[in-house]
C-alpha cells in the first residue's frame, strides 16, 4: 500500500510541477505566475512526501518491519501485532473524542463572542470560525 500511495503522490506532484512551469510560460500576469509557483511548491512537497511514503512508510510499517525481522515465532509475531493494532484502535478513539471536544469548545467560544459583537465583519468572521469548528467537531464524532 505504501508503494502505491507513495507512487501516486510522486506522479501527481510531478504533474503539478510540470503544469506550473507550462502555466508560467504562457502567462504574463504576475499574480498568475505566483499561483503557478504555489502549485509547483505543492507539487515538489507532494513528490517528497510520496518518496518518503514509498521508501519509508509510516510508524505502522516501521513497527511491522521491526517485528517481522525479530527472532520470534510466527505465533509470537502475530500476537504482538494483534495487540499493537488493538491498542492503536483504542488510542485513535480517544484521540477523536479529544479533537471533537476541543473543536466543539472553540466553536462555542467563537459563536458566543460573535453574539456579543455588533453587526459587522468581526461578527461574521467569528460566526464563520465557530461554524467551521462545529463542523470539525461533528466530523471527529464519527
Amino acid at each position: 500500500r505504501d508503494y502505491i500511495d507513495g507512487l501516486s503522490y510522486v506522479i501527481s506532484g510531478s504533474i503539478a510541477v510540470i503544469g506550473g512551469f507550462v502555466g508560467q510560460g504562457v502567462t504574463q500576469d504576475p499574480l498568475e505566475k505566483g499561483v503557478y509557483t504555489l502549485f509547483q511548491t505543492i507539487g515538489i512537497a507532494s513528490i517528497g512526501y510520496g518518496a518518503y511514503t514509498w521508501k519509508l512508510g509510516d510508524e505502522d510499517r516501521f513497527f511491522y518491519d521491526s517485528v517481522k525481522y525479530a527472532n520470534l515465532s510466527s505465533t509470537d509475531r502475530n500476537a504482538i501485532l494483534r495487540s499493537y493494532y488493538l491498542q492503536k484502535k483504542v488510542r485513535e478513539r480517544h484521540e477523536r473524542v479529544i479533537k471533537a471536544v476541543t473543536h466543539g469548545l472553540i466553536a462555542a467560544v467563537n459563536i458566543y463572542n460573535a453574539t456579543q459583537q455588533n453587526k459587522g465583519p468581526v461578527q461574521n468572521g467569528l460566526y464563520f470560525i465557530g461554524g467551521v469548528n462545529l463542523l470539525a467537531a461533528v466530523s471527529f464524532s464519527f
